[in-house]
């Protein structure tokens, strides 16, 4: 590993953007064992403490080998781990990125994943070469679909069963946000 490579922690108004720890373990495990946050994640659910543990040990690994980033919200106010966002890069010579984001249910509702999304973008766009930004969504997530629209991501169209997890085969939509389309859109 590059020890100069350090996990760039992002400031929004109510949250902050970090590294998961072993002190989010437990929340990984409820929120990720929520029906109503995995009902189009595309994981089995629920999540043990144990695989909780794995999932913070795969996230830091996947950083340190340049695959992907994933960021813990926390609430300012607490600390208190309460989802994640990350990108993975799907054609790095391109500048082509995947982002892909969950929140406590208890949490919806108040803005802190468009907060949180919006923080990432302009972070994305200013650090990186990255040019491209995907997101893909599966049909009948309707809340997943309005908040990438209202921070300005363009729908582009279906995928048919592109989508693979419990055994079935998934539509899924594609979204794009374009480094030109920042301006107006995302705060940058």
């Amino acid at each position: 590993m590059d020890p100069s490579r350090v996990f760039p922690v992002l400031d929004t108004e109510r949250l902050l953007l970090r590294e998961s720890s072993p002190m989010d373990v437990k929340q990984i495990s409820l929120i990720l064992s929520d029906p109503n946050v995995v009902t189009y994640y595309g994981i089995d659910s629920p999540v043990s403490i144990e695989r909780a543990r794995d999932i913070v040990e795969k996230r830091r690994d996947r950083f340190e080998s340049g695959d992907a980033i994933r960021w813990a919200l926390a609430r300012k106010v607490d600390n208190l781990y309460i989802g994640s966002v990350g990108i993975r890069h799907t054609d790095a010579k391109a500048g082509i990125i995947e982002i892909g984001y969950e929140l406590s249910s208890d949490q919806w509702g108040q803005g802190l994943m468009t907060e949180a999304i919006a923080g990432v973008v302009s972070y994305i766009f200013r650090r990186t070469k990255v040019f491209r930004i995907e997101a893909l969504v599966e049909t009948g997530n309707d809340r997943s679909m309005a908040l990438l629209e209202r921070l300005g991501f363009v729908r582009e169209g279906l995928l048919r069963k592109v989508g693979c997890w419990r055994g079935e085969r998934h539509d899924l939509v594609m979204f794009s946000f374009l480094k030109s389309d920042i301006k107006g859109q995302i705060d940058g």
